[in-house]
């Protein structure tokens, strides 16, 4: 995917949502971003930040939060 391309090339991201329905309605759309921000929130209170961290909302709303380290990283291990 392009944006992860975009965000494995930047050493340090401070996060990113990536929504995987692009066929949303206006209120669809902001319920969904309403998930994506208590999801983080929550994760906040539990001491998580977004730093390098990817938050996908599925097309079913579920939500799952990756790590998504640098290319550079990745061929450090």
């Amino acid at each position: 995917m392009m944006s992860e391309r975009f965000a494995r090339n930047c050493e340090v991201h401070a996060g990113i949502i990536f929504i995987r329905n692009g066929g949303l309605l206006r209120d669809e759309q902001i319920a969904v971003v309403e998930k994506a921000i208590n999801a983080i929130i929550g994760e906040l209170k539990s001491g998580r930040d977004m730093i390098n961290r990817v938050l996908y909302v599925e097309l079913d709303n579920m939500i799952n939060f990756e790590t998504l380290p640098s290319a550079a990283k990745e061929n450090e291990a």
